[in-house]
């Protein structure tokens, strides 16, 4: 598995540890145990794949960053650039 798909795969992870602790501590949706796990699934993920916060950084900034082209030709010229 690229490096990438780790990323994608862990702020999947901690989105739903997100998405339970909102439940947990807003909705009553979720126990404490569905949010710790979630949590703890999360964490054990990060850890065992050594993920750095310059790694998160770094895949958030790239995928915010756009290019500006002024013409389809450049437009498929950025891409390719982009992919390669």
């Amino acid at each position: 598995m690229d490096r990438n798909q780790i990323i994608k795969n862990y702020l999947d992870l901690a989105g739903k540890a997100q998405e339970a602790e909102r439940g947990y501590l807003f909705l009553d949706t979720n126990s404490k145990d569905v949010f710790d796990e979630a949590v703890n699934v999360a964490m054990s993920y990060y850890r065992e794949n050594g993920i750095t916060r310059q790694e998160l950084t770094d895949y958030n900034d790239s995928k915010r960053n756009v290019v500006k082209c002024d013409n389809v030709n450049d437009a498929l010229a950025a891409m390719k650039k982009a992919f390669s």
